[in-house]
């Protein structure tokens, strides 16, 4: 009867795990340096501001100044997160790059386009 009953539990528990909503694999990639493609290109950083808001950081690498925006979040125990980077090209945004999962680069993404 003990067999049945921790057979019986066991299933139970599979069952319920298999029922709970999963994430899509997708939403939870993990991009790396991925180059993003913007009309903002050749603009001044305030344009990206006035589309992103204020940067949540500012470095300078190799001469050239980098505005970073980035968000995270935890869901399920499992992290999401986005950061967004504008390299400057003297006074005007040279290019763009992301890394981070598609579920919280996508808003970026859209608003970027």
């Amino acid at each position: 009867m003990y067999r049945v009953a921790t057979i019986a539990v066991a299933c139970a528990m599979v069952a319920a795990c298999a029922s709970q909503k999963t994430k899509k694999k997708e939403d939870i990639t993990l991009l790396q340096g991925q180059p993003l493609m913007t009309s903002l290109q050749g603009q001044p950083v305030t344009a990206a501001i006035a589309k992103l808001g204020l940067p949540t950081d500012e470095r300078t690498a190799a001469g050239q100044t980098v505005y970073i925006w980035s968000s995270s979040t935890i869901v399920d125990g499992t992290e999401s997160k986005c950061q967004i980077r504008a390299i400057m090209s003297g006074n005007v945004i040279g290019s763009f790059n992301y890394e981070g999962t598609n579920l919280m680069c996508m808003r970026y993404i859209e608003i970027l386009k």
